[in-house]
C-alpha cells in the first residue's frame, strides 16, 4: 500500500522547489520593503473597516490570522526572505 508521503513524493516537491519556486526568490532588502508595506496595508484596512464591524471584533482577529498566514506561507516557501529586519548583520558575500 502506498501512502501519501512517500520517498518519490518528497524527491518530486524537492525537483518542483528547486526548479520553479527558487527561482521567484526575491532578494533580502526587497522582501523586507515588500513585508513592511503588505503588512501596513493589510492593518490600515482592517483598522478601516473597524467601524462596519463593531460588534464583530472576532472578525477583525480572524482576517488579520489570514493576512499573516499569506505572508507566512511566503516566507515559509522562500519567495520572500526578509531576514530579521535590521537586527541582523549583511552577509559577507552581499545579498543571500
Amino acid at each position: 500500500m502506498n501512502s501519501p508521503v512517500s520517498v518519490g513524493n518528497v524527491e518530486a516537491y524537492r525537483v518542483f522547489k528547486r526548479n520553479y519556486i527558487m527561482k521567484l526568490r526575491i532578494g533580502r532588502k526587497l522582501s523586507q520593503l515588500i513585508v513592511v508595506i503588505y503588512l501596513g496595508i493589510t492593518f490600515g484596512l482592517r483598522y478601516m473597516n473597524e467601524s462596519y464591524m463593531t460588534s464583530h471584533y472576532w472578525m477583525s482577529i480572524i482576517s488579520g490570522l489570514i493576512f499573516l498566514i499569506i505572508l507566512y506561507a511566503f516566507i515559509k516557501t522562500g519567495i520572500l526572505n526578509p531576514g530579521w529586519f535590521w537586527f541582523e548583520k549583511e552577509p559577507e558575500g552581499g545579498e543571500a
